[in-house]
């Protein structure tokens, strides 16, 4: 009896146990403890608008009239902001779909979904799929009898009870959740048309949510995709910042009901914070649309637009977006019924009022032909009208106002269309006028842009705008502030770019006339004038836009040092000839520059110090301040010097490192001395420029000093510029150097005896300024010494380094040394040297050597092949020993050489063809001798051995045609060619199976083609490879292997673009190429092309790599059409210099 009562205690504490670990069934949560002043609450949502959801406990309503603030996820205002950005960003990138996915997926799908979007696959935007991956949530959205989502319902409440609101998160929290990718599964879903699963799964939450059961939810979570992402991090930074608001005051944190539940939960969460969270229960259901409460009235915020001529009230503080860098778009979101608020207004130019209108109409109701007007409006003077549009997303109803040449636009839009006509868009729309815009600045307003370069007088208020220009190279610093004249649509921007840290404009002349070259391209009339201002440079251009002509443009640039500034002026040409516009060029005046905090300073590694207007910065040996002021570099290097450093004083050594100036530039040089040190300083200018630059060169010890400053003259010779000069110190005490020392047997000695890292120090300075005539002697006595490099796969490299100082000191007497050393039967390494610097000395004394001590060469044949680089530039000279050659091909290890030298002299016509066949039976013994290589020999050695079969390829004849046929069968796809073309030019046939592996190869295709076509043979290509896209890849290999040492190609797709105003055809390909075994990938693009895919070559062929950046599928599109740019700057810079 025992046993048993204690097994059913048992069962009942397992019951009870089971039953407690289960979440209460309610939504509603109480905070307290933790040094809580008051309660909070935290409640569960879901973000739709279905009635069901509505229906809440009357503790709910109770705990938001008890709390003094009401916080959601994420606060509207900022959501707003997002959104707003995210459409417009969308609207000027549209990226394409193709362009976010692997290329086999979407050619899988591309013909279904351009069925299913009714347009071309590559019209097909990212943006398309997410609006129809999403259509079924809008369908919710849309037919739920709320006006908005619970929290936007429960915000509501707070916000008509004037409790403090807010978001709980950053908009930065929930970004990568808004910005979703997409992916197959999405193209798979769309394609099936297979929406069901979406709608399943949100009837399910519903029920689940009107249970109020957290631990079923929490269950569904637990398969969710990205649950990480979308739960636990987030709960994480919730619950942290439901800890910090609570503080402040009482609480109502309003969060989707997924958040709560779980270990991972914000429930817990708050717990192991050291919170109490109760549930709170209800005693009744309240329907929302049955509760009553005592409303606040919320003031409305009047927006008044003076500059643009406008005033309107909206339900909330405006925010604003400027589109294009220059039209202010004003709007606000309000949450209690997912609807937008939002006005811009724009200038219209004299003779486009109509058509513009019309089309800004279509851009904001998204749609391609206007539609029918709602009704006929007017408002202070201005003429209106009224629409109204349905879009897969929501719905739109927009009024239009025209007053003279301004347009002013109205914006409410919402899921529900019930929201376009509520009262509260009624009274937005209603409490539009039109006013007079300010004109109280008629001398303009005093500007000064952000670098303090210059100021002027601006006929309207101008502001930094940070769209105007992209900062896209981290050499320059850029600063852009514009306006735009309401009244008249004329526009002002003042732009300023800067040289960053150690960087310096080096002409300012070429900037200038980089800007006329632009001015060009841009504007017609062009009327150009140079201007100066107090000694800065500057170039004036007044023109009219080569697309809209009715545009004038007038504009102004200097360059003061090393900051370039640009003042330019849009609009109708009337406008901008009256006076506050013509005074806005008149009254620029350049700031004097701000003096920076000098001092002496020193680089982190302790090295150097000077005089410097700023930190020094660097690595290593380069270091340098920036006066941020003047955007001036002063510039400090140091190298040191070798300890075989020879000169006879320190003026010829400091000499030695000035390179000379080029033709451009007016220098002068100067001497003296600074803290006891020898200085020479360099003071160059290029011609028609106003910048100098100032290089000053010193030595402490061993080491060089060199410092630089260049920018504007009244810069780099004040007193500052001058002290910097004079200052630097090296921090610690350099090793003595002794300049005038003969160092030549000392460094040969280490470049024999010494150890890597002597030897590679030696060979470095092995050179005139360490070793003089005077030392002929000591290089004849090391010139045959065994000198291992320390490290060279090339044995003779010091050796040859020696025999060139040589031959420059005693050209005859160092032919006569190798002679001499010839004769005496040296080593066979010996007998290389020797072979190489004769054929590094063109004289006919040093050929008649080479050409003895070749003919008695046996066994290396790849040795005495690779002279024949030495001896390329020297073919009228080579051809006075022609029967040479016909020696050296008849031994096996010369004939390569023999046979490549007999192909120069050819190809530059200094030999005809019967002088070759005079050898030719020595040219077929050695054809047949290596022929049996051909098949094993690496490409190595087949550089060599195919000079052989390539010269015979020159020689009609029996005996050659034969011989031609048996290479056919060799696996060197350049003998096939060269024998192909050798029999097609002699009007013999070639087995087919030879031509379908050279038409296979996209090295050889085109040449084979071309060789075809010469002989009027085309008829012959394999049909497989004549198509236009096999000829692409042949075309953009060929270019591809000319700058790697193997090439991959990968076809991406093609695409159309407009090049000299005609349409053409592109391949683009991701072009893998390999250099010493390292990869890497770009985009090569093959054409241009006919747009019919029938032109088999490209004309015209701007075929090339956009070497610019690494290959991302992801940004093709980009890619390409900066390739595009690119072609055009270069075809314009052709017309350029073809018209000049």
């Amino acid at each position: 009896m025992k046993k048993i009562l204690i097994c059913n205690l048992l069962s009942l504490l397992t019951f009870f146990s089971a039953l407690f670990a289960q979440t209460p069934k309610t939504l509603l949560w109480r905070i307290s403890g933790n040094g809580l002043p008051q309660s909070s609450y935290l409640y569960g949502t879901m973000h739709l608008t279905d009635e069901r959801l509505f229906r809440f406990g009357d503790s709910v309503y109770t705990a938001i009239q008890q709390t003094q603030g009401y916080a959601m996820e994420v606060n509207p205002d900022e959501l707003a902001v997002y959104i707003i950005n995210k459409t417009f960003d969308a609207l000027a990138s549209k990226k394409a779909l193709e362009d976010m996915l692997d290329k086999d997926v979407y050619n899988r799908y591309s013909k279904s979904l351009s069925r299913k979007f009714k347009k071309p696959a590559s019209e097909i935007t990212a943006q398309d799929i997410q609006n129809a991956r999403n259509g079924w949530m809008t369908e919710y959205f849309q037919k739920g009898g709320m006006p908005t989502v619970v929290d936007g319902y429960l915000y509501m409440l707070a916000k008509k009870q004037a409790k403090w609101v807010g978001g709980i998160e950053d908009i930065t929290d929930q970004t990568s959740l808004l910005e979703a990718s997409v992916d197959e599964s999405d193209l798979a879903q769309l394609t099936a048309d297979d929406l069901s699963d979406g709608k399943k799964y949100i009837e399910k939450m519903i029920s689940i949510y009107q249970a109020q059961d957290l631990d079923r939810l929490d269950e569904m979570s637990q398969d969710m995709k990205k649950r990480d992402a979308i739960l636990v991090r987030r709960n994480i930074k919730m619950a942290h910042r439901m800890d910090s608001l609570s503080a402040i005051r009482p609480m109502f944190f309003a969060v989707g009901a997924a958040h709560l539940p779980g270990d991972g939960g914000v429930i817990s969460l708050l717990r192991k914070a050291g919170f109490t969270v109760d549930p709170v229960f209800s005693a009744k259901q309240i329907p929302a649309k049955q509760y009553t409460f005592q409303e606040i009235p919320a003031s409305w915020s009047e927006l008044k637009e003076t500059r643009s001529g406008y005033s309107v009230s909206m339900p909330g503080k405006a925010n604003k977006y400027t589109m294009f860098g220059m039209i202010d778009f004003y709007y606000q979101f309000d949450i209690t019924n997912l609807s937008f608020y939002g006005i811009y207004s724009v200038h219209i130019p004299a003779g486009e009022g109509d058509s513009l209108v019309e089309e800004i109409i279509r851009k904001s109701l998204q749609v391609d032909k206007t539609p029918k007007t709602v009704r006929q409006l007017s408002v202070d003077g201005g003429t209106g009208r009224e629409f109204e549009q349905t879009t897969p997303q929501g719905s739109i109803r927009l009024q239009v106002f025209v007053k003279q040449e301004m347009v002013f636009l109205m914006i409410v839009s919402g899921v529900k269309k019930s929201s376009l006509y509520s009262p509260n868009a009624d009274k937005y729309f209603s409490s539009f006028h039109i006013i007079e815009p300010d004109t109280d600045v008629q001398n303009g307003m005093l500007f000064t842009d952000s670098f303090g370069t210059a100021r002027f007088y601006s006929p309207i208020p101008i502001e930094p705008n940070d769209n105007l220009i992209k900062q896209t190279s981290p050499q320059w610093k850029f600063s852009a502030n514009m306006g735009m004249d309401r009244r008249t649509g004329a526009i002002v921007m003042a732009i300023s770019k800067k040289t960053t840290g150690s960087n310096y404009v080096t002409s300012d002349e070429a900037i200038l006339q980089e800007i006329r070259k632009n001015a060009g391209k841009q504007l017609k009339d062009t009327v150009e004038r140079r201007i100066n201002i107090g000694g800065i440079p500057g170039i004036e251009i007044t023109g009219r836009q080569v697309t809209n002509p009715r545009i004038f443009m007038h504009s102004a640039s200097w360059v003061r040092g090393n900051v370039h500034f640009s003042l330019i002026a849009l609009g109708d040409s009337a406008v901008l000839q009256t006076a506050p516009y013509r005074n806005l060029f008149k009254s620029v005046t350049f700031v004097p520059y701000s003096t920076p905090d000098w001092q002496t300073r020193s680089d982190s590694a302790g090295r150097v110090s000077f005089w410097a207007p700023a930190t020094v910065v660097g690595r290593e040996n380069d270091v340098y301040a920036a006066d941020t002021f003047s955007a001036t570099g002063y510039n400090v290097r140091l190298d040191t010097l070798s300890i075989y450093t020879t000169a006879a004083n320190d003026s010829v050594l400091l000499n030695r490192y000035y390179t000379d100036p080029d033709s451009s530039q007016v220098f002068n040089n100067n001497t003296g001395f600074a803290g006891g040190q020898y200085f020479m300083e360099r003071i160059a200018r290029t011609k028609g420029s106003f910048i100098v630059s100032r290089h000053r060169l010193s030595r402490q010890g061993n080491t060089l000093i060199s410092s630089f400053v260049s920018g504007d003259s009244s810069i780099i010779f004040n007193q500052s510029a001058n002290r910097f000069f004079n200052s630097i110190k090296l921090l610690n005490t350099p090793d003595e150097l002794s300049l005038a020392s003969p160092k030549a047997e000392r460094l040969l000695r280490d470049l024999e005896k010494g150890d890597s890292t002597a030897k590679e120090a030696a060979y470095a300075s092995l050179d005139t300024t360490v070793i003089t005539r005077k030392d002929k002697s000591l290089l004849e006595d090391y010139l045959f010494r065994e000198l291992l490099p320390a490290n060279s796969y090339d044995t003779l490299s010091y050796n040859r380094k020696i025999g060139s100082l040589l031959f420059s000191y005693d050209t005859a007497g160092a032919i006569a040394l190798i002679k001499k050393k010839s004769g005496e039967h040296t080593s066979q390494t010996n007998s290389k040297l020797c072979l190489t610097l004769l054929s590094k000395i063109a004289t006919k004394e040093s050929y008649r050597v080479l050409f003895d001590n070749l003919a008695l060469q046996t066994g290396d044949s790849d040795f005495a092949s690779g002279l024949v680089y030495e001896l390329r530039d020297s073919l009228p000279l080579l051809k006075l020993f022609q029967e040479d050659f016909s020696k050296l091909l008849q031994h096996s290890t010369t004939a390569p050489l023999a046979a490549a030298l007999y192909l120069r002299l050819l190809d530059n016509n200094l030999i005809t063809v019967d002088e070759i066949l005079a050898n030719q039976d020595a040219l077929l013994k050695m054809a047949e001798h290596y022929l049996p290589f051909s098949n094993k020999a690496s490409d190595y050695e087949m550089h060599y051995i195919g000079r052989i079969p390539e010269l015979l390829a020159r020689t009609p004849s029996q005996r050659a045609v034969a011989m031609a046929r048996k290479f056919l069968e060799t696996k060197d796809q350049a003998f096939k060619m060269a024998f192909v073309t050798y029999l097609f030019n002699h009007n013999i046939s070639v087995d087919t199976k030879y031509l379908r592996q050279l038409a296979a190869s996209k090295a050889y295709r085109i040449d084979l083609y071309d060789v075809l076509e010469k002989n009027k043979k085309t008829k012959l290509f394999p049909a497989e490879y004549l198509t236009q896209v096999h000829f692409a890849e042949a075309d953009l290999y060929t270019v591809a292997i000319e700058e790697a040492d193997s090439v991959n190609l990968k076809l991406m797709g093609k695409r159309t673009s407009i090049v000299n105003g005609k349409k053409y055809q592109f391949y683009l390909y991701e072009t893998r190429l390999w250099y010493d075994g390292e990869p890497e990938s770009h985009l090569g693009v093959a054409g241009a092309y006919d747009i019919a895919g029938k032109q088999l070559k490209p004309v015209p062929a701007f075929t090339t790599l956009y070497w610019q950046e690494n290959f991302n599928a992801k940004k093709m599109n980009d890619q390409f059409k900066k390739w595009i740019l690119q072609l055009e700057e270069a075809l314009a810079e052709e017309l350029t210099i073809s018209s000049e």
